[in-house]
């Protein structure tokens, strides 16, 4: 298909699936009240107003694009309920 398409909806647009896959040519761009997600050839960018992560996080630091790292360890919480407090290094 070429050109461009356009659905709105009032209140909501749902969709069950088990596999959902979009392919894009340039970038992908998820953008809510409270932020964006953008993914394109630079890399994947999440820019927020608070950054929250429920459960384990790995950290696996297998990729070429930054030299830097990042650690975290949660704060003290009920279980499930932590937050995390991060440390970045070059």
């Amino acid at each position: 298909m070429q050109g461009h398409h356009q659905l709105e909806a009032g209140q909501s647009i749902e969709r069950k699936t088990t596999v959902y896959r979009l392919e894009v040519g340039e970038s992908a761009v998820l953008e809510g009240p409270g932020g964006t997600i953008t993914l394109n050839d630079a890399g994947i960018a999440i820019d927020g107003v608070a950054l929250r992560f429920k459960g384990k996080l790995d950290l696996t630091g297998s990729g070429s694009g930054n030299p830097l790292s990042s650690g975290g360890e949660p704060n003290e919480g009920k279980p499930g309920e932590q937050s995390w407090s991060w440390r970045f290094t070059h």
